[in-house]
């Protein structure tokens, strides 16, 4: 059975106690579960890749990301 979403409040709650953006004006926030999209990806799951534009924030509410970055000598 599929996890249910979150209701707007539950979000606001997430947001509120993140880690990064939990000190932002509640507006701010508010403003971040009206406009924003809950996205939920897989693990290994390539989100961006190198050369891409970026067309949004992540804020990562469950989990971590990686970042590998090639500096001419291979993947780090």
């Amino acid at each position: 059975m599929p996890t249910p979403l979150p209701t707007p409040s539950d979000l606001m709650e997430r947001l509120a106690s993140h880690a990064t953006v939990g000190a932002a004006p509640r507006p701010d926030l508010e403003w971040l579960v009206a406009h924003g999209t809950l996205m939920e990806y897989a693990a290994d799951e390539v989100i961006t890749v190198k050369g891409s534009a970026v067309s949004y924030l992540f804020v990562i509410l469950d989990g971590h990301l990686a970042i590998f970055i090639d500096r001419g000598t291979g993947v780090k």
